[in-house]
Order: structure tokens, then C-alpha cells, then sequence
């Protein structure tokens, strides 16, 4: 017997292992990020717990611990203020990032290395000087979307 929950923040899977300890259910948290869920197996020895008072005061958290659940609680239903579906830096969905940017210092790590391989500014990249001239474009996409996706 075994039951799955939804992901939740790590404070609320915190209190359900410790909830699971009292009632010797074992618990396991699986996943990674917004997606880590708990798993709760009944074992032979699940049963009611010894000293149900400190469960109650477990339940109940404080004033603060409430506020920081709800707020935890809505990132990971994907409604927190201010989210726009960009890849996290405030930029919306298919925005050129560091178009306006300058060119990089002759002090530059890759800068230096393709000179010393014989390459100079405004030449193509490649033994022949016919790659390309201009930088890659770094376009941001909305979460979970494909490279393809418009």
C-alpha cells in the first residue's frame, strides 16, 4: 500500500516525513526542484502514534510559518507575482537577450584564444574566414516549450 502526493515545497514534505515517523510510515521524497513529491509506503509496523500531542503541535504551525508556506506553496502552483514565463530573467517569451550588449575586451579568455589561433574582428570564423561573423542570438523561451515552438 503506497500513496503518492503532489509536489509541494520542502518545509510541507518536512512535516509529512515527520508525520509519517510518528505513524512508522515510510516516506521518501522523489524528484528534483518544483517537481519533488513525497511517497508514503505503509509498513507491518504502521499504527497509531504513541503521543498524539506533539502531532497537534506540528499541524498547527505558527503565524509565520503559515505565511511562508503559502508563499512557497504558490511558486510551485506556478502563481507567484511578477512570473512571466521567461527563462528568469524578466524577459518575456522570445526577446533577443544581449542584442544591445558591447563587444567583448581584447582581455576577453575567448577573445585572446581566437587571436592567437588567427583570427581578428570582423573576419568569419574557420580556416578560410567563411563562418559566421556576428554573434550567436540567445532568444528566450517560455518554460516547457520546445526549441521549435513559436
Amino acid at each position: 500500500d503506497s500513496l503518492q502526493l503532489p509536489p509541494m515545497p520542502k518545509p510541507l514534505r518536512r512535516k509529512i516525513h515527520l508525520l509519517c515517523n510518528h505513524y512508522n510510515v515510510k516516506s521518501q521524497s522523489v524528484g528534483s526542484g518544483k517537481r519533488r513529491f513525497p511517497i508514503l509506503v505503509k509498513t507491518d509496523r504502521t499504527k497509531m502514534p504513541i503521543n498524539p500531542v506533539n502531532i497537534t503541535k506540528l499541524l498547527n504551525p505558527s503565524e509565520k510559518e503559515l505565511k511562508e508556506l503559502t508563499r512557497l506553496s504558490a511558486q510551485f502552483q506556478g502563481t507567484r507575482k511578477g512570473g512571466n514565463g521567461g527563462g528568469g530573467n524578466g524577459a518575456p517569451h522570445g526577446t533577443v537577450v544581449g542584442a544591445s550588449a558591447s563587444a567583448i575586451s581584447g582581455e576577453n579568455l575567448g577573445h585572446r584564444m581566437l587571436t592567437k589561433m588567427g583570427w581578428s574582428p570582423g573576419v568569419g570564423l574557420g580556416a578560410a574566414g567563411e563562418g559566421i561573423t556576428q554573434p550567436i542570438e540567445a532568444i528566450v523561451r517560455a518554460k516547457r516549450r520546445g526549441l521549435g515552438h513559436e
